[in-house]
């Protein structure tokens, strides 16, 4: 097998309309910089036909720790996950993270947990993939671990990440290309092709590769 024919391609981003189960073991170890992934996160949302976002948590777990697996074997430095708080419980005591970063969310409105007194303003952001440099030493770049930037307004997506929120992530290392392996509707394209820098993106579902590709025709870059 060979990687499959591009859905959408300029200078700096393209797009796979695939599973990225059957599409990053056709890439090349440590091919990428960075990977940074928001996945389903298991709460019973209709993204279409070819997403399961109802498993039992065993399923959804082993499910998202072959794609965890793959992200650390073709990327040559930090994998960026994001969780709900019920999939980083489930998560941790099988595959361990090196961190815990934060995103905090100011004017969240999210419904409140388990008909609980307690409203969600933070989702929980899992690093796997190497964090240090050469021979283990820090590397010369930083990223602070609680990142504040409010909610994205939806684009034809349930759930798309802030633009913001990507941009400070991907701005704050010198990775030149960017792996979204459950890309939804783009942002992390997006995000990359702002800072100049080359990103992959792969998604199932169709609907959301011609949003994300139409959303990459129209950026701009000041160059």
């Amino acid at each position: 097998m060979s990687l499959p024919a591009s859905y959408y391609e300029d200078k700096w981003a393209v797009i796979y309309h695939g599973d990225c189960l059957d599409i990053m073991p056709e890439m090349q170890a440590a091919s990428v910089d960075m990977t940074l992934t928001d996945p389903p996160f298991n709460a019973r949302i209709d993204y279409g036909a070819s997403v399961n976002d109802e498993r039992t948590w065993p399923d959804y777990i082993a499910w998202l720790i072959r794609i965890v697996d793959e992200m650390e074997r073709i990327t040559d430095g930090p994998v960026f996950v994001f969780l709900s708080v019920n999939g980083l419980l489930e998560l941790t005591p099988i595959k361990r993270p090196r961190h815990i970063c934060v995103w905090d969310k100011p004017m969240s409105f999210s419904p409140r947990l388990g008909g609980s007194p307690f409203l969600p303003h933070w989702e929980p952001c899992a690093i796997f993939g190497k964090v240090h440099g050469q021979g283990g030493r820090v590397p010369d770049w930083h990223l602070p671990d609680v990142w504040h930037h409010n909610t994205a307004k939806r684009n034809r997506h349930p759930c798309p990440k802030p633009e913001s929120l990507l941009i400070q992530i991907i701005g704050a290392s010198p990775a030149g290309v960017i792996l979204d392996p459950l890309m939804g509707s783009g942002t992390t394209l997006v995000a990359a092709k702002q800072l100049n820098r080359h990103a992959i993106g792969i998604e199932i579902e169709e609907k959301y590769c011609e949003i994300a590709a139409n959303r990459l025709a129209q950026e701009v870059l000041e160059l």
